[in-house]
């Protein structure tokens, strides 16, 4: 069928069915059914599974590619997983970090970050951070960051700092379709 393991002695195994498939070295390191064209370079432990085709998994410890989720790259660390249907994905390495049924969507690294049915979503690393339902969305980093919208009506704010002054009754939140902007006198601004 064209495809090759290296390192048999690894227990490497690509499916049959699996034509013009690579998994180049480490141990334990598979590829499932139905998936051609996949490379998998080595580390230990990690998977491409069924019906995945022209994605790569560089290496690392534990790190999936599931089911469905065409052209996608995962570039190592630790217990990261591209799932369900998310294509044309990177998710570069760090540990505990997944895509799931996302297109196109970036994921840096860092740790336990999660990009959610979020196509076109930029999530670069830091902790705990989530894009949840958000198209076309981006988060630098930081620590337990959140953009969830669920509808064009409906919109999750995350607020980080006291919340004692807001009254949920008469708090309100518009969007007017701009970035935000800050009014600064010259003194806040510094030297000029």
């Amino acid at each position: 069928n064209g495809s090759l393991t290296g390192n048999p002695d690894g227990l490497n195994t690509i499916d049959p069915s699996s034509p013009q498939s690579v998994v180049g070295g480490g141990r334990d390191n598979r590829i499932g059914a139905l998936g051609p064209d996949n490379v998998l370079s080595g580390g230990a432990g990690n998977r491409i599974f069924d019906d995945v085709q022209g994605s790569a998994l560089a290496g690392g410890i534990s790190n999936r590619i599931e089911d469905l989720c065409y052209y996608s790259f995962l570039g190592g660390g630790m217990n990261n997983r591209i799932i369900d249907t998310a294509w044309y994905t990177v998710l570069a390495g760090g540990e505990s970090n997944s895509i799931n049924n996302a297109a196109h969507a970036v994921l840096g690294g860092g740790q336990s970050n999660r990009i959610e049915q979020g196509s076109l979503a930029v999530l670069a690393g830091g902790a705990g951070n989530r894009i949840d339902f958000a198209e076309a969305a981006a988060l630098g980093g930081g620590l337990n960051n959140r953009i969830c919208v669920f509808s064009e009506k409906a919109v999750l704010v995350q607020v980080f700092a006291g919340t004692d002054d807001l009254v949920p009754a008469t708090t309100r939140v518009r969007f007017l379709g701009k970035p935000l902007e800050m009014p600064l006198t010259p003194s806040i601004l510094g030297r000029t």
